[in-house]
């Protein structure tokens, strides 16, 4: 990749990158889109990002 373009990967797929020589580090952005009602293991919820109750910026810790 060239600095500044992009790449979309799916959730599942195995992949890998060399190592940065940069002196600016690398940024990742990952989303997952699943149902609402989708539980964790220890029947916790996730996050609502979207819609009614969705998740407000301000909720959000630094």
């Amino acid at each position: 990749m060239e600095p500044g373009e992009v790449v979309i990967l799916h959730n599942w797929l195995l992949h890998r990158s060399g190592v940065n020589r940069m002196d600016i580090p690398r940024r990742a952005f990952s989303a997952c889109y699943i149902d609402a009602r989708t539980r964790s293991s220890r029947k916790s919820s996730f996050s609502m990002i979207f819609g009614d109750g969705a998740l407000m910026p301000d909720q959000v810790a630094a």
